[in-house]
């Protein structure tokens, strides 16, 4: 039986909406018409709407699976766009990787032949009183990394040490 007021079941494609003119859209709205979201393809590009000031594109997959986050027209495979005004804050965060733990996030960069490179940011030690953070920059190849620079949040940097001890140590 359903279990909610539409309910569709089925195996492969059980349900098409098909627009004209190449767009189709599927709209969604809270109960009091206050807020509106799309859901839809517009020749040929998967896009997400919210409604507000306008309806821009939040989040677009176009033909050749390239994703924007507020980025109409990507060029790469993720595109992030923040439009930031030259009189406020230069430096808005656009991307954040967070560990709901207590331990730090990673960006690891590889390739075919094991090449590997990789952006690290943790703790110096363990628990969750622990706000020691570092930066670390790892290479290496077939699958092994070794941290190359690390920069401490006291602003010690270490080249080809995990530990330094002054200023800037290698």
């Amino acid at each position: 039986g359903p279990s909610t007021e539409f309910h569709v079941k089925g195996g492969g494609t059980v349900a098409t909406f098909e627009g004209t003119g190449g767009t189709s859209f599927i709209s969604i709205k809270d109960s009091d018409d206050s807020t509106q979201a799309f859901v839809g393809v517009d020749a040929g590009v998967l896009k997400f709407q919210t409604s507000g000031s306008s309806y821009s594109d939040k989040l677009i997959i176009n033909t050749s699976g390239q994703v924007g986050i507020k980025e109409g027209s990507p060029g790469y495979r993720l595109v992030v766009r923040e439009d930031v005004a030259a009189s406020s804050d230069l430096d808005p965060v656009i991307l954040h990787l967070r560990n709901g733990s207590d331990g730090g996030a990673g960006i690891l960069f590889s390739n075919s032949v094991n090449g590997q490179s990789k952006i690290s940011f943790g703790v110096e030690g363990t628990g969750a009183s622990t706000d020691e953070t570092f930066l670390g920059f790892s290479t290496g190849a077939n699958g092994g990394l070794s941290e190359r620079m690390h920069i401490t949040s006291t602003g010690l940097v270490g080249i080809g040490t995990a530990s330094p001890s002054t200023d800037f140590f290698f």
